[in-house]
């Protein structure tokens, strides 16, 4: 899978500066947040976030980016 650069970059910004993910315009894919775990750019576990299988976005405080995480929001604001 692969999100929309415009998008992950509004997600991987708002970790990096509110510590939380921050759904675009209070929407967003379950798909979108396992790639943000799944490619290594978050911190911790996706389970930890997740309430019987589904993501709780209340419960997603004290988000951080991994090196990974941090390089690709740095790439992202370099495309322009």
């Amino acid at each position: 899978m692969t999100i929309d650069n415009d998008v992950l970059y509004q997600y991987l910004d708002s970790i990096s500066k509110e510590g939380r993910f921050d759904s675009v315009n209070n929407d967003y894919d379950e798909a979108e947040l396992d790639y943000l775990f799944d490619e290594g750019l978050v911190e911790g576990k996706k389970a930890d976030f997740q309430i019987k299988g589904a993501y709780s976005i209340e419960e997603m405080k004290d988000l951080k980016l991994t090196q990974s995480g941090q390089a690709m929001l740095e790439k992202l604001e370099n495309r322009w």
